[in-house]
């Protein structure tokens, strides 16, 4: 057991959030993220193989006992991983719904039935069950109108719960009941398949991918093993409702974190009279009120998750009820000041901005701050982000360089391929990190030495970790050394629906039309089109093989050219794009005679044998025809470059 302070001990923190990079930072980026943007804008929930797959990973039995097949994890620990997932999750649902089942699977498991357990809450816990609590009604619970009887083999139950997260996917439901004859609250499982059980979906205004619905139930007869809590249920729910009001404010806090971040960065380099906006001080002003609401929300849940240790009241939890209620305030009032910061975007789906709005609202409410402290703070927080994004420039151009050292190169290859820097997201020493990795100590020892030397890795006292710029980067998915060599283009799907759909006019609306249809010409296309459904499923993708014809004319609102694409693949492809359609073509070489332009040409010379420059590329658009011709650096990638060209007319 952790005493009261586990709030305070920042390595610890900093391990749980290594670990959810680690063992499921992968599955949120590319089963979770991919869609996140179409489940919004069509309604559709998540996909139980997207919850089969989590089970897989351990994510919805994390705090489950090990008897149900769980990890035995506490309550704290839980927390903050829904708080870390939450940061990097784009599907706001996510979290909600795998707490919810780990609660009601917690509610099984306390009652020590056996029957229920192997049934509901073994499956619960590895993903393959899903089965919400159905108790709201609008009303006072011993006035429900959802009422139960006993009756001959079983009970009867009548009624209906009009907002049940979940309903849409669920398998079963955890419902409460007021008993007709003594007025008392019950609760059993009720699985969807039973006879008189109707499920209808809720359109709502956000955390759309939650798949709200309402549960009817009429005549619906029980086996009396299904009865769950004979009695005083509702003391039984209020310690479950604790519980998911402080894991609500985790998950709250993990999205507030995220959107203060991409605000901010967003913010950088606007321009308002000859000053960056960041240096006016009323945005100073309202980004310091957004730092401190967010690093205060964070500081109360974090305390409120330290107390999960000690003795709690079952009946009324005042920590977590103000931890979830502080945060949702605050919630509500970051944005609200975000959207005030971002102006006209703020309005606009294509940016993040109005979607977190709405599924704030699924989850919270908002307000307030101080005068000069908070002009100083927003000082602060706009340096250490802009520093922060230096740091990981600084952090690539150091990759980039160690080109020009092949020892140190192999080394921070080796590094990244074997685990190490992986284990240096806390600081360890050579010997710690030797011993997670069962490897040589002294030669552990070196290879530190030679990476502290580039500035990639920070030593201190002994111990080693990665600096804040690797770190940047690596929290976005751990680069690969094969493509550092061989310089391979970055996930297009994320590109498009980020990067360009932001800059390019038009482009966003036109990948998420229901008839959206996109090309992709010349060698590898099946894996870049494979990749592009996963980001945009509703899209109709195309592939071409570098010698196929495109013959569809006026049919295409995208096309993803091959860097080596030549003069009548441009034409071919021009005709085939609707008007208004966009064409993009990476370009990987850079000009100049230093090491790196050099290692860029002669990397696209190997890959694509052309080295075509940017410029090339955009004059031979131009020249095929194509309008508003742009050329979009790859903010990630200082040797890549997106260019486009639209057709017109």
């Amino acid at each position: 057991m952790t005493a009261l302070g586990a709030e305070h001990d920042g390595e610890r923190l900093d391990g749980l959030a290594a670990e959810v990079q680690r063992r499921f930072g992968r599955f949120v980026r590319e089963w979770v993220n991919p869609g996140a943007d179409a489940r919004d804008r069509t309604g559709e929930p998540l996909p139980r193989a997207l919850l089969a797959e989590a089970g897989r990973l351990g994510l919805p039995g994390f705090s489950l006992p090990p008897e149900i097949g769980g990890q035995g994890r506490d309550r704290f620990e839980w927390g903050i991983v829904l708080e870390e997932v939450s940061r990097i999750s784009r599907d706001a649902g996510l979290s909600p719904v795998l707490d919810v089942s780990a609660g009601v699977a917690e509610v099984l498991v306390r009652t020590g039935r056996a029957e229920l357990i192997e049934r509901y809450a073994v499956p619960m816990a590895a993903g393959a069950c899903v089965c919400p609590p159905a108790a709201y009604e609008s009303r006072e619970p011993f006035e429900y109108r959802t009422t139960v009887r006993e009756v001959a083999g079983g009970w009867r139950l009548d009624g209906s719960k009009p907002f049940v997260g979940g309903a849409v996917f669920a398998d079963a439901f955890l419902v409460y009941a007021r008993e007709e004859e003594s007025g008392d609250i019950l609760s059993f499982v009720v699985e969807r398949g039973d006879d008189g059980v109707c499920v209808d979906r809720l359109p709502t205004t956000g955390l759309r991918s939650m798949g709200f619905g309402s549960v009817a139930m009429d005549r619906v007869r029980l086996p009396g093993e299904r009865l769950v809590t004979g009695g005083d249920a509702v003391s039984a729910f209020n310690e479950y409702l604790g519980n998911r009001r402080l894991m609500t404010a985790c998950s709250v806090v993990g999205h507030m974190r995220a959107l203060f971040e991409e605000c901010v960065l967003g913010l950088d380099g606007r321009q308002r009279g000859g000053r960056s906006v960041l240096e006016l001080p009323n945005v100073q002003r309202t980004v310091g009120e957004m730092f401190t609401a967010v690093h205060t929300s964070r500081a109360i849940v974090h305390r409120a998750l330290a107390t999960t240790y000690g003795r709690r009241d079952r009946f009324f939890d005042p920590a977590s009820t103000v931890a979830k209620e502080f945060a949702a305030e605050q919630a509500i009032k970051v944005g609200l000041a975000v959207m005030n910061l971002q102006g006209g975007e703020g309005y606009m789906r294509r940016h993040p901005w109005e979607r977190y709005m709405r599924d704030a609202l699924g989850l919270i409410g908002g307000q307030g701050a101080q005068e000069l402290l908070l002009i100083q703070l927003g000082q602060h927080a706009a340096l250490e982000l802009r520093q922060g994004q230096v740091r990981m420039e600084k952090a690539q151009r150091t990759i980039a360089e160690l080109t020009d050292g092949w020892w140190a190169f192999t080394v921070f290859a080796s590094a990244l391929e074997g685990g190490l820097l992986d284990q240096l997201r806390t600081p360890a020493t050579a010997g710690e990190a030797a011993g997670r990795l069962d490897a040589p100590e002294p030669l552990v020892g070196e290879m530190l030495e030679v990476l502290a030397a580039t500035g990639l890795v920070r030593s201190q006292g002994g111990r080693f970790a990665i600096s804040d710029g690797l770190e940047a980067i690596m929290a976005g998915g751990p680069p690969r050394a094969g493509c550092l060599l061989d310089g391979g283009p970055g996930a297009p799907g994320e590109v498009l629906t980020g990067t360009l759909a932001r800059q390019l006019d038009g482009l966003d609306d036109r990948l998420h039309r229901p008839d959206a249809h996109l090309l992709v010409a010349g060698t590898g296309s099946a894996e870049i089109a494979a990749e592009l459904r996963r980001w945009l499923p509703a899209a109709r993708v195309v592939a071409t093989d570098p010698g196929g014809e495109v013959d569809d004319a006026g049919r295409f609102d995208l096309a993803w050219l091959h860097p080596a694409a030549e003069r009548p693949c441009l034409d071919a492809v021009l005709r085939s794009l609707r008007v208004g359609g966009w064409a993009v073509q990476p370009a990987s070489s850079v000009p100049g005679t230093d090491l790196r332009a050099s290692v860029s040409r002669l990397r696209s010379v190997r890959l694509t044998g052309r080295a075509p420059l940017p410029d090339e590329l955009a004059r031979a658009m131009e020249e095929a025809g194509f309008g508003s011709i742009r050329i979009v650096p790859d903010p990630l990638d200082g040797t890549r470059h997106l260019v486009a060209g639209r057709r017109t007319r």
